[in-house]
């Protein structure tokens, strides 16, 4: 039966809808322990169409990726969320924030005008059988040059701020 249940899966068609807008940061501060930023996104995914009968939930998940001098790929996630209904798969999150304090951090302290990307990834949990994934990546977006005090709710743009991508 688990068998039979894994294979119509692979039948199962999803055409999931991701786009991600940088907004700008509301704080890029020097500490201690190296650069943190505060980036702020405008989240539209539709990701209904993951759902088949044989669904359990979704994992959803962002994470921003970077490159340094002493790292050549740093990864963070800084949002996640679990959708257990299709009704709930359709995402519009207008100011998405890090939900993790030191989330976006650099220990080199190199934050300052950096390029950045964030993927967008989902894992579809099913009720029997395999575990798969999506994703979607969007690139071109950078930190602000300067360094400013965190204010929530004070978004200031950044080179490629507004930058929008959909796929």
């Amino acid at each position: 039966m688990c068998i039979a249940a894994t294979f119509t899966d692979h039948f199962h068609v999803s055409n999931p809808k991701v786009s991600l807008e940088y907004l700008g940061a509301e704080g890029l501060k020097k500490q201690k322990a190296g650069d943190r930023a505060y980036p702020v996104f405008k989240l539209d995914a539709d990701l209904r169409s993951e759902f088949s009968w044989n669904t359990k939930q979704l994992f959803v998940f962002a994470q921003i990726e970077f490159s340094s001098p002493r790292s050549p790929l740093n990864q963070m996630i800084f949002w996640n969320t679990i959708i257990q209904r299709k009704e709930n798969a359709k995402l519009m999150i207008s100011k998405l924030r890090p939900i993790y304090p030191f989330t976006v951090t650099d220990q080199e302290s190199l934050l300052r005008g950096r390029e950045f990307n964030v993927t967008v990834a989902w894992h579809v949990m099913p009720k029997v059988g395999a575990l798969y994934k999506g994703s979607k990546t969007f690139s071109g977006f950078q930190m602000p040059e300067e360094y400013f005090e965190m204010q929530k709710d004070v978004i200031r743009p950044a080179g490629g701020a507004g930058a929008a991508a959909e796929e």
